[in-house]
């Protein structure tokens, strides 16, 4: 009988300790994988606001619309009506969100303790994140993610990753893949 109580307080302690440990590592801060969500509100809002920046007598443009994320990124002529909408900080415009970095990840929280992380090697990160007007998303740009067993994008040099996050769905997407030659630190939110 004293073994089958021994037996059941350590089953019974595992049960706890990974409960404790799911609420404390999976609950609250769960990871996220790609939603293509994302890529759909970004196309839908093209015409309000996209990822871009100047470029002489146009614009270089992210099109969330285009299937091929290999050619997301483009110029457009003539499209000088879009204001560059430039956020560096840590915290979201609104302030109810902050985003702070630790070794595998972005880890993204608001004041009601809201908490997601976004999984991203520190090493492969090219850019800080750059939030939205609306504080809803913020993009970011990393190096090219080989393991994903995407085709290779034809540079003659290095490819970059561009992310867009989404703290209403907890949620982020691939949106665009840029060779080296374009200016991707010049890279900003556009709005009308």
């Amino acid at each position: 009988m004293g073994r089958f109580f021994k037996k059941r307080s350590v089953i019974t302690l595992s049960a706890i300790s990974m409960v404790c440990w799911s609420v404390m590592c999976g609950c609250h801060n769960r990871s996220i994988e790609d939603d293509l969500g994302i890529r759909r509100q970004l196309c839908r809002d093209k015409q309000v606001f996209t990822i871009g920046f100047p470029s002489g007598s146009g614009q270089v443009q992210l099109d969330a619309c285009e299937p091929d994320i290999n050619k997301s990124i483009s110029f457009v002529a003539n499209q000088l009506n879009f204001k560059v909408f430039s956020e560096r900080s840590d915290t979201s415009p609104d302030g109810l969100w902050n985003i702070r970095s630790e070794r595998n990840a972005l880890v993204v929280e608001s004041r009601q303790h809201r908490v997601f992380s976004v999984p991203i090697k520190a090493s492969t990160m090219r850019s800080l994140p750059k939030w939205s007007r609306d504080s809803k998303f913020f993009f970011y740009v990393t190096s090219e993610d080989y393991d994903r067993g995407r085709p290779f994008l034809h540079c003659s040099d290095d490819a970059f990753d561009v992310h867009v996050a989404s703290v209403e769905s907890s949620s982020q997407a691939l949106v665009g893949r840029v060779c080296a030659g374009v200016p991707f630190d010049s890279l900003e939110w556009l709005y009308r």
